[in-house]
């Protein structure tokens, strides 16, 4: 059965609550081999699916942040308006939230960044303990796709 987005953002809080970094790694590594396949694009709903998930002060919520500021800058006027009115209450619900997406968007507005997907998961991986990338992700194009879980592995398939 094919895990889905908030699956995903789930798990991330849960290894997130119980400091499993090699676990949040392996799920930045799962989200960045969506964004690059082209299956999903982190759009206001995800980005407020984390932060009402408590992580904004994680790295999914950076990867979140910029990637659902960068699709709306870049998407046409007639499709963001059909988002923008339930984006607009839920940054009149939070203004933390709303803080952080004004600053993204003036900041993407001053200098555009690239797709986040053009760049590499080790810029949203969690280094707290010291720990550096080893050299690349774990999930290449064309391989399963595998995240750690205690003494097994657990097989995520993406729809």
């Amino acid at each position: 059965m094919p895990y889905g987005i908030i699956d995903l953002i789930r798990l991330y809080g849960l290894a997130d609550r119980f400091m499993l970094v090699k676990m949040k790694n392996d799920i930045i590594d799962l989200e960045f081999r969506a964004l690059v396949e082209g299956d999903c694009a982190w759009d206001f709903q995800g980005l407020l699916d984390v932060f009402e998930a408590e992580l904004s002060s994680t790295p999914l919520y950076q990867l979140a942040l910029k990637s659902s500021v960068r699709l709306f800058m870049k998407t046409s006027t007639k499709e963001v308006r059909q988002d923008m009115e339930d984006t607009m209450a839920a940054l009149v619900e939070y203004p933390d939230l709303s803080h952080d997406v004004l600053k993204a968007i003036s900041q993407f507005v001053k200098k555009p960044w690239p797709a986040v997907a053009k760049s590499h998961p080790c810029d949203f991986h969690d280094h707290s303990e010291g720990d550096q990338c080893e050299g690349g992700w774990v999930l290449e194009q064309g391989k399963e796709a595998y995240i750690t879980i205690a003494n097994g592995r657990k097989r995520i398939k993406l729809s």
